[in-house]
């Protein structure tokens, strides 16, 4: 661990801590830092925390960033994560990383669809974040203070889950210089114990018993095995009497159909998504109805079909399980550091960049240019290259189909 004025940080996040041009790249080339290191994964819930848990040695770090508040917020809706899973889950992610001496910090990044202020899920992240106290960055309440400055928050965002890359980015700058300060401020300030939960995952091996198949998978992000599961197969998991299944970890590109949980609660998971097939590897971590261990103190997994006509797979990367625990949390601080207030004047000057990075400007500037070009037979191709010279990413292609259809760019071109 760094023990230097430029601490060392991780990151565990979702898609939005792996966007190639995003806060994470911020981070990662900021001098705020001794070193850098992402353990993030797309797709994934707060579960994701416990399945890197075993990869991530934090006696090499200072600072830990947690970003899962929008993939919380999205299952949270659809009614497949609660709120005492999703701050059971933080806490024992705290608790895990304070007790090694690191410094773990919130990353409430915001949702279109929870505006204003993130309802519940966002709540149960800031009343997390006050009772270990530790610092947290607010997104909506950056979006609240940004809107004071005139710009409309909706015209931040790239689609539903993402702000627009280029904000992110400015935000990711500004967020490095906090977090590199904040850690400079800590002070020992006594500890907590909380009744919570603590998680562990079982993973491919563990699961495969020595006697089923596994395969390796590697990604950017990730290298691990997964236990191929077809056909009739099944998993027979030995588990304690207090734990319980709660997430799946797998790779959606090589699942399909339903997985089934048994024991003395039951569950099943839809492996078949958007992915199943699909030209790039996809792999994370969904929530389960929570299930505990049957009669014989084992789960039971196996597969079932859904509509579609193939036989089912899954190639599972583990099962993330909880059980109930005393969780020893110590006090940097004497009440949790806001890092949008401990940064504000840094915060408030960008409101000047972020209005240059709104999309509606970027479509004008892109638009302009288009009508300033010579007449072009392959005008939506040139379009295209505009728009991506012009800072704008596939979230906004129906302003580009509208910009071509437009009779003014018609008229101009013929």
């Amino acid at each position: 661990m760094s023990s230097s004025a430029s601490p060392a940080l991780c990151l565990v996040g979702t898609s939005n801590a792996v966007y190639r041009d995003g806060y994470a790249k911020a981070l990662r080339e900021s001098p705020a830092f001794s070193g850098f290191a992402s353990f993030s994964l797309g797709t994934s819930c707060s579960a994701l925390f416990a399945y890197r848990l075993a990869e991530l040695d934090l006696s090499c770090f200072n600072l830990c960033l947690l970003d899962f508040t929008c993939n919380d917020t999205a299952l949270h809706a659809d009614g497949a994560l609660d709120l005492p899973a999703i701050e059971s889950q933080l806490e024992s992610a705290i608790a895990e990383i304070t007790v090694q001496g690191c410094l773990p910090a919130l990353l409430i990044l915001p949702s279109l669809k929870a505006l204003p202020d993130g309802g519940a899920v966002a709540r149960a992240y800031r009343l997390v974040a006050l009772r270990c106290r530790v610092p947290f960055f607010d997104g909506y309440a950056f979006l609240a203070a940004m809107a004071g400055q005139g710009l409309t928050p909706q015209d931040q965002f790239q689609d539903d889950m993402h702000l627009h890359p280029a904000i992110a980015c400015q935000i990711g700058t500004i967020l490095a210089g906090a977090l590199r300060d904040i850690w400079q401020h800590r002070r020992p300030a006594g500890e907590t114990e909380l009744t919570s939960a603590r998680y562990r995952c079982a993973r491919a091996a563990e699961l495969a018993g020595g006697h089923l198949p596994l395969q390796p998978v590697s990604t950017s992000l990730l290298s691990a095995e997964t236990l191929l599961l077809a056909g009739d197969a099944e998993i027979r998991l030995p588990m304690a009497e207090d734990e319980d299944v709660t997430a799946v970890a797998f790779n959606f590109t090589s699942s399909r159909g339903v997985l089934a949980l048994e024991g003395e609660t039951s569950a099943r998971l839809r492996l078949t998504s958007e992915h199943t097939h699909g030209p790039h590897i996809v792999c994370g971590v969904l929530p389960v109805r929570p299930v505990a261990p049957g009669g014989a103190g084992a789960l039971r997994l196996h597969l079932a079909p859904d509509a579609a006509t193939a036989p089912p797979m899954a190639a599972l990367l583990g099962l993330i399980l909880r059980r109930p625990a005393r969780l020893r949390i110590p006090f940097f601080y004497h009440q949790a550091p806001d890092l949008l207030t401990f940064a504000a004047p840094a915060f408030t000057a960008l409101a000047p960049a972020l209005q240059a990075l709104l999309p509606g400007h970027l479509v004008r500037a892109a638009y302009l240019a288009l009508l300033h070009r010579p007449p072009d037979p392959d005008g939506q191709k040139t379009a295209q290259a505009l728009l991506t010279q012009h800072g704008l990413t596939g979230g906004l292609q129906k302003l580009l189909a509208r910009m071509l259809t437009s009779p003014e760019f018609h008229q101009r071109q013929s």
